[in-house]
């Protein structure tokens, strides 16, 4: 899952550049939207697992300090 979604991720910029390239900014629009796929749903993914893998107290221990 997450491999795929780092494929859409790279994708997405590979997207962004080549529309930076030939200078068109529809293709641009349309690279970010790929990148924002990929990125948005990859953090989702990794909240998951960090949720799944570490208790409640360990969590909170790291985000307090």
């Amino acid at each position: 899952m997450l491999f795929f979604l780092a494929l859409f991720i790279f994708a997405g910029t590979g997207l962004t550049t080549f529309g930076c390239f030939i200078k068109s900014f529809y293709i641009m629009i349309a690279g970010r939207a790929v990148y924002g796929i990929g990125g948005d749903s990859i953090t989702s993914s990794q909240w998951a697992l960090v949720l799944e893998y570490f208790s409640p107290e360990e969590i909170g221990k790291i985000l307090v300090n």
